[in-house]
């Protein structure tokens, strides 16, 4: 699987929601030669810019990830690498079978 299986919803403009998708991958691959990084909850996110970085600074709540377990299996800890953008909130879940279990309600 190239990527984590994401959802576009309603509530969000396609640029917030974009924004905030590419404030999470970039947490999951180390790809800036580089990147900036900030620390939020205890989780560490990396951004391609500074600017990015420092825009997530400015409210980490609203970009962060919003959970520390899985909705779907109640109580199990959540793997970054799988979520879903809801109204522009980043959303972790333990397994891509939650991720779908989610999209498909």
């Amino acid at each position: 699987m190239n990527s984590a299986p994401r959802r576009n919803t309603t509530g969000a403009t396609q640029a917030q929601n974009a924004h905030v998708a590419s404030c999470h991958a970039n947490i999951l691959r180390n790809e800036c030669p580089w990147p900036s990084i900030a620390v939020h909850k205890g989780r560490q996110y990396q951004f391609v810019s500074e600017p990015n970085r420092a825009r997530f600074a400015g409210e980490p709540d609203r970009y962060s990830i919003q959970n520390d377990a899985c909705p779907v299996v109640v109580g199990a800890p959540i793997d970054p690498s799988f979520f879903a953008v809801h109204e522009g909130r980043i959303y972790g879940f333990a397994t891509a079978d939650c991720v779908q279990a989610l999209v498909k309600r």
